[in-house]
């Protein structure tokens, strides 16, 4: 059989500036495609580089790659190796006689990408094979090309002018032979009901030279849960044109099939939530073109369908507006009143009162989002404008005795005069206000030291002795009026982290204490929120140490399990605990002290938000959890300060758990705590049930 790519195991003929050294390739050529993920930090993309498998030490561009594959010059080839190797695109490339198939991506921890593949003449896979439907021995032989192959998902086949099967690979067989074993393209085909009958068609047009490709995507199985394939046929001709056989590449697409219908579901449900919308909702691009619009925005304007479809201009939707009669341009210039809606409409500030022909007043809040788009919502302000007419009348009637009041000048006059001493007198209460705030800070520890105090002096039995009972008390007041010191620094506390001013005043903080003073705070709320409240002691750790700053290693625990009982609803799980984390392969480990709850969770994009100063995940005005949205910032400032990280890991309706991690040269072991103290303190770090508490 002649073609245009010769004589079965004739060179193909090297294009100029083909690389020197190409040489003909064997049947199954296996190649390595490698490239290195650019860097965050410098932004840079390297350049990808390719080896063939038997030359493992010689790198090549991937130009050079295409020309060492085919023998010719072939940008097409070397666009479809850097696309699949970059970003995962087509797997597979068939011109002539050659067929290249590629396997899937490997991804290494460090984003090194790694992909193999094989290169396949059909004259040398006719050559090394007999007549009848096989795989052809050069994929048979060497098994990395036979998984490259099979890894690509890519059935090979060829076929002669009357559609017999000459040559399939394995993945071929798998997907056209019959339940017989039958190979046959035709039988096939027939399975594919209308899709068949186009291929059918399509291969009839091949035969009489009217086309030399072919692509066909089709379903094979029952319908929702068979598989999807793309058949696409490359036609090679004798130097007659008369068709001399067919190239089949069969590649399974059901994944992009099913990602596809999935999107599309998501964009169904959104839309019709973005439907059922009171307000109008649209969106324009930065070329102020229409991408979005809800059906309530077309109700309020009466905007034709064909003026809906993304892509029309913003101006060409206000014409349509005014000329149908529906926005009420009053005595501007037409085009006038469209020049300056637009500027508005680019540049935003505030909120835009818009009357329609109908009597329907809108108000229209746009904003500039990031990549220059233009969202807008326009809700019905009807009812606030007829409010505001009957505000205009009652002006009117007010005006109508004002002579009635200009006797009364000389009075006001005399008024005004004591007003101006009033604003002075104003203007020295705000100084003094300002002063106040000033110091206030500072004025709100005096009474606090105060409640501390006298709780040391009762502590002490300064005033005699005291029950239990009233011992546990004044204890909890010392602690709680401890803590209530410690929120005031708060603001001055996150101020000076940013500002790299807060300092850590390093101390040996027992592990126990630590635990039972955090779960002895947040006790009685978790009792109340019907909570279950665990602390975790491991025996290695009983009397161990943790050097740190022991009231913001407090705060941290307390702001943490301060959110779990929040977020927490009714029958749910709190855990306090500690671990010890041991290094490995020379790493330093890690000493764990973490806070877990069976509460809301919060979504992975939401999870970065909630260490932002004043960042809540629910911003809205009827929120239903209350805070500043300090506590995570602190939490991190302050771990932070002690060389350590928080890992927050969550999941909506599972629950929440943040990890502490402080360096273990912080521990320290053999404390020395005294027995009967340490089994007093274990003995309360237990379950504290909803009825025992």
């Amino acid at each position: 059989m002649a073609g245009p790519t010769g004589q079965p195991g004739q060179m193909l003929p090297v294009a100029d500036g083909a690389s020197p050294d190409a040489r003909r390739l064997e049947p199954g050529q296996t190649f390595v495609m490698i490239w290195q993920r650019p860097s965050a930090a410098t932004g840079a993309s390297p350049v990808p580089s390719a080896h063939l498998t038997d030359e493992p030490h010689r790198l090549m561009g991937l130009d050079e790659l295409a020309c060492r594959l085919t023998q010719v010059a072939a940008d097409d080839l070397e666009a479809v190796l850097l696309r699949a190797l970059t970003t995962g695109g087509p797997r597979s490339w068939t011109a002539g006689n050659l067929v290249v198939a590629l396997g899937a991506r490997a991804v290494s921890g460090s984003g090194g990408i790694t992909m193999r593949g094989v290169a396949i003449t059909l004259d040398q896979a006719a050559s090394a094979g007999d007549d009848t439907a096989t795989t052809p021995p050069a994929i048979q032989a060497e098994a990395p090309v036979g998984l490259a192959v099979e890894a690509a998902e890519v059935g090979l086949l060829v076929t002669d002018p009357d559609g017999r099967v000459r040559i399939a690979n394995a993945r071929a067989v798998a997907l056209i032979a019959d339940g017989d074993g039958t190979l046959s393209l035709e039988v096939f085909l027939s399975r594919l009901g209308m899709a068949g009958a186009r291929v059918t068609a399509l291969l009839d047009e091949m035969r009489r030279g009217l086309r030399d490709r072919l692509s066909v995507e089709c379903q094979i199985g029952a319908a929702g849960d068979g598989r999807w394939l793309r058949l696409a046929a490359v036609a090679d001709r004798h130097t007659d044109h008369a068709l001399d056989r067919v190239a089949w590449t069969l590649v399974d697409i059901s994944d992009q099939r099913r990602e596809t219908q999935a999107a599309e579901r998501s964009h169904r449900v959104l839309d019709e939530a973005l439907d059922a919308m009171s307000a109008g909702l649209v969106l324009f691009d930065a070329e102020d073109r229409l991408v979005f619009c809800n059906s309530r925005y077309r109700e309020f304007y009466g905007v034709p369908m064909h003026l809906t479809r993304p892509g029309t201009a913003f101006v060409d939707m206000l014409r349509e507006e005014i000329d149908s009669g529906r926005i009420d341009v009053g005595l501007t210039e037409r085009e006038a009143w469209i020049a300056e809606r637009v500027r508005k409409h680019r540049n935003p500030t505030g909120i835009l009162d818009q009357r329609n022909v109908d009597g329907r007043w809108l108000q229209i809040r746009e904003r500039l989002m990031t990549g220059g788009l233009v969202v807008g919502v326009h809700v019905d302000a009807t009812a606030i404008k007829v409010k505001e007419r009957q505000l205009e009348e009652n002006l009117h009637e007010l005006q109508d005795t004002r002579e009635r009041l200009e006797e009364q000048t000389a009075r006001l006059v005399e008024l005004a005069e004591g007003m101006s001493l009033a604003r002075d007198a104003a203007l020295a209460a705000a100084r003094s206000k300002a002063e106040f705030l000033a110091n206030m800070s500072h004025e709100l520890r005096t009474p606090l030291n105060a409640i501390l105090g006298f709780s040391e002096m009762l502590q002490s039995g300064l005033f005699g002795p005291l029950s239990a009972k009233q011992e546990e008390y004044v204890a909890d007041i010392r602690q709680s009026g401890q803590h209530l010191l410690s929120l005031i620094n708060d603001i001055l506390d996150l101020s000076k982290a940013e500002a790299g001013k807060l300092a850590v005043e390093n101390a040996e903080v027992p592990i126990r204490f630590l635990l039972e003073r955090s779960r002895r705070m947040v006790a009685e709320r978790a009792r109340r929120g019907g909570l279950d409240l665990v602390v975790d002691l491991p025996e290695p750790l009983r009397n161990a140490e943790v050097r740190a700053d022991e009231r913001k290693l407090t705060q941290v625990l307390l702001n943490l399990l301060s959110n779990a009982v929040k977020f927490t609803d009714p029958g749910g799980r709190v855990e306090l605990g500690v671990r010890h984390h041991h290094g490995t392969g020379g790493a330093g480990g890690t000493i764990e002290i973490y806070v877990a709850d069976t509460g809301i969770g919060i979504a992975a994009e939401d999870i970065q938000r909630v260490f932002q100063p004043f960042e809540q995940i629910d911003s809205s005005l009827s929120r239903r959890y209350e805070g500043t949205g300090l506590g995570m910032s602190l939490v991190k400032a302050m771990v932070d300060l002690h060389d350590g990280e928080v890992l927050l890991e969550s999941q909506p309706g599972q629950g929440t758990t943040v990890r502490v991690l402080l360096p273990d040269s912080r521990l320290i072991f053999d404390a020395g705590a005294d027995d009967d103290e340490a089994d007093d303190i274990i003995e309360r770090l237990q379950i504290i049930r909803r009825d025992n508490i």
